[in-house]
């Protein structure tokens, strides 16, 4: 199970993500991609990412958070989420639970429930996910309150500007719920719930065709500034609240090294041969801190920062030291070798205005 969220008062918005930071179960992937699902199949099934599903029935808020999420995952390649009648169940429960008993506390812990509290369903996402009935496994819940205003967009940018919301958004869930409503006072709460269809021993999930980055080559409008203390783990908490960039997310867990790896791989077989973000005219790198899961090295000249709060094997985060410039276009390039397979990629993105 996977639970993440944005916790950060300071921008009026908690973000929340139950996942790869700091969640607690293991994975049955045959990749490497450890974390990503509850791993209680005994034999792994990946597909090719979907690039067609059902329409779905949202309107509002909710129309928009799907929207919004399947155009990034389709640019990036991690394939279209479906709409799950039962997470949007369970999505929908916990929303209400959160706004029921609005507090700091609640929305401290934004992942667990209370029994006896008004709204109570389950005391973790995957127990209010199976009350709701949904029958698969690889769990995964981010969310985000924002205190006394704010829109569905608002929910999709922070994550997307994120570092463990953003790995659960570009998962390997094929399933999805959501959950955009708001109070009397105006307080609004994100909620959105994914898994993965599950067959009898089986744990299935979609894979890119190639190495997934995010932000990916083409896109525009970019946010600029970072705030790793607005984000539960924190990514980085020896910097307090100072700013960083957008965080840039380097996926290797594709369907070419699921092919070429079937028994998948650890951390320590992952190596960084490089990485550089440069701003286009300029022949300067951006200074970044390469986060990666402890056990990932670097070659010599390339400085890896284990990470601190569950990176999924397989993944890695740049972290620009500074907020990127405005209205600006960067170029990403990468190099890694994962127990002998070559990864790799070059692609460039452009900012925005502001965030």
């Amino acid at each position: 199970m996977k639970t993440h969220h944005l916790a950060a008062f300071v921008f009026t918005l908690l973000l929340a993500a139950c996942g790869g930071g700091g969640g607690g179960d293991s994975s049955s992937s045959s990749t490497g991609a450890s974390g990503s699902g509850t791993g209680t199949g005994t034999t792994t099934v990946w597909e090719n990412a979907v690039t067609t599903v059902a329409a779905a029935t949202y309107t509002g808020d909710n129309l928009t958070v799907y929207t919004q999420i399947n155009a990034a995952r389709s640019a990036s390649g991690a394939g279209l989420y479906a709409q799950n009648a039962a997470l949007d169940k369970a999505a929908a429960a916990h929303a209400q639970y959160l706004l029921d008993n609005w507090s700091v506390t609640t929305l401290q812990n934004f992942h667990s429930e209370t029994s006896g509290l008004t709204g109570f369903t389950g005391t973790t996402p995957a127990a209010r996910d199976q009350v709701a009935g949904y029958t698969g496994n690889g769990i995964s819940e981010i969310g985000v309150g924002i205190l006394a205003s704010g829109t569905a967009t608002d929910c999709v940018n922070s994550w997307l500007d994120s570092v463990y919301h953003a790995q659960d958004l570009f998962g390997q869930g094929t399933d999805v719920g959501i959950a955009a409503m708001s109070d009397a006072s105006g307080n609004y709460v994100c909620v959105v719930e994914s898994g993965t269809s599950l067959a009898t021993g089986v744990f299935t999930g979609q894979l890119p065709a190639s190495t997934l980055v995010y932000p990916y080559a083409g896109a525009t409008g970019i946010q600029t500034t970072f705030v790793p203390a607005a984000e539960e783990p924190n990514p980085a908490p020896d910097v307090g609240t100072n700013l960083m960039g957008q965080p840039v997310l380097i996926s290797g867990t594709d369907a070419v090294l699921a092919k070429a790896l079937p028994n998948g791989w650890t951390a320590s077989q992952v190596t960084i041969n490089s990485f550089t973000l440069t701003a286009q005219g300029s022949s300067t790198p951006v200074a970044v801190r390469l986060v990666v899961p402890a056990g990932t090295v670097g070659v010599a000249g390339v400085t890896v920062t284990n990470d601190v709060g569950g990176l999924f094997t397989g993944l890695a985060y740049a972290l620009p030291l500074a907020p990127l410039s405005v209205n600006t276009t960067y170029n990403v390039a990468f190099s890694a070798n994962v127990n002998g397979e070559a990864v790799t990629y070059n692609g460039a993105f452009t900012t925005g205005a502001s965030n």
